[in-house]
């Protein structure tokens, strides 16, 4: 078979990770269910979650080489910082090379999915162009984005925030990574894969009255200092009712480890952490790293930023901030240290984010423990006879496909 045909969204390296058996090939093989077909499967990771020719592109001399670049200049190299991860206990620390690495794999798994490029095929949210600002005279949507991809592949990530830097979008989706905080998780149950590689806490909320001018000025700064379609998303979800708060987005790495993005915003007249807000987990495990700067001017900045926001003078902690941002090249080192305590989320809370997984789900889910993800469906199907709130899929019938390959596994 040609190589580089079957192209995976979800990388094998992650995908291994829940592995429940060997063929006789010595391929891995992982648990797959179908939410189009209602079957779950053994299948080998090499045929798991993938589009034939998915990146393939005429842009480049090599049709196949963002496919090529994505193993080599990303899932490679991003793979043993992941492993690490795995096998640390309550601590997990890293230099700052590592770190945006990581934020370079969230920032290309966000990207990467069949959802996504379905998205851009249609590429109309509210109305409104998002790529319009960027993409090229005659260049298909389609193009664009695998553009996109390749230009994160190649280019430094503290370049991907610049001013300057002429996507947009991707700009824009690099600086909500940088603004928040890496958070690290692990569970003595299971947490589930789906097709997103993602999910997304998103809380509804309604901008009173005597607020409203205070964001639309950030949608204003935004527009002009990062995002040109900030104003008017803002002012279409104002009019529509439609504004939702992303407390955090969590990338699970294996069944027990997972990373979280904690969202704040700091640009403009306002100054918050979203993930304050969150009715997902509780505020102590989105606990800020302990840094170890080469640089002692950083801790200075840090702390007058510190101080300026409890004094809520938010004009003074921007300047500051955006001092700590321009200098972010002279002032971080290659040796920087950051130690992550890796939090243990509780059985309920990894149900609550499980749940949310398979909510996002849209052909695929991936479980490696038939007895943990039995209890995680009972609680979504219980929400989806209910009628609850904004639930998606229909797993009625799931827990009778998972109670087959017990009987399966009981003959074997």
């Amino acid at each position: 078979m040609a190589q580089y045909v079957r192209q995976h969204f979800i990388p094998q390296f992650i995908l291994r990770n829940y592995g429940v058996d060997v063929d006789e090939e010595k391929n891995d093989l992982i648990y797959v269910y179908s939410n189009y077909e209602f079957i779950v499967e053994k299948k080998r990771v090499a045929d798991s979650y993938i589009v034939e020719n998915l990146y393939d592109s005429n842009q480049f001399e090599d049709i196949k080489k963002l496919e090529k670049d994505l193993g080599d200049y990303l899932e490679k190299i991003v793979a043993p910082v992941f492993k690490k991860l795995i096998e640390c206990r309550d601590k997990f620390i890293i230099n700052r090379e590592e770190l945006k690495l990581i934020k370079k794999y969230l920032l290309i798994q966000l990207y990467r999915t069949e959802v996504n490029m379905t998205y851009y095929l249609s590429q109309n949210v509210k109305g409104i162009e998002i790529s319009s600002s960027s993409i090229n005279k005659g260049e298909s949507k389609l193009d664009f984005w695998k553009r996109e991809m390749h230009t994160i592949l190649h280019t430094e990530w503290d370049d991907l925030l610049k001013p300057n830097f002429p996507l947009h979008g991707v700009k824009h989706f690099a600086m909500e990574i940088n603004q928040g905080h890496l958070c690290f998780v692990q569970t003595t149950d299971e947490f589930l894969m789906n097709d997103l590689g993602k999910v997304s806490e998103l809380i509804p909320v309604e901008i009173p009255e005597d607020k409203v001018e205070g964001f639309r000025k950030t949608a204003e700064f935004i527009s002009k200092e990062d995002f040109p379609q900030a104003l008017e998303i803002f002012e279409y979800e104002l009019k529509n009712k439609t504004s939702k708060l992303e407390t955090f987005s969590f990338y699970p790495v294996s069944p027990t480890v997972a990373v979280i993005l904690a969202r704040k915003h700091n640009l403009g007249p306002s100054w918050m952490n979203f993930y304050e807000n969150s009715l997902t987990f509780s505020i102590d495990k989105f606990s800020p790293p302990f840094n170890r700067y080469k640089n002692k001017e950083v801790y200075e900045l840090n702390q007058q930023i510190f101080s300026l926001q409890k004094n809520k003078d938010v004009t003074e902690a921007f300047k500051k901030a955006s001092e700590l941002y321009m200098k972010r090249e002279t002032l971080f080192e290659i040796d920087d240290e950051y130690e992550y305590s890796v939090k243990l989320l509780s059985k309920e809370e990894t149900i609550r984010i499980n749940v949310m997984i398979l909510n996002e789900a849209r052909k695929y889910i991936t479980f490696k423990s038939t007895s943990n993800v039995e209890e995680t469906i009972k609680n979504y199907n219980y929400l989806y006879n209910s009628s609850f709130g904004n639930i998606k899929n229909n797993f009625s019938g799931l827990i009778g496909l998972i109670g087959s390959l017990n009987v399966e596994k009981s003959k074997e």
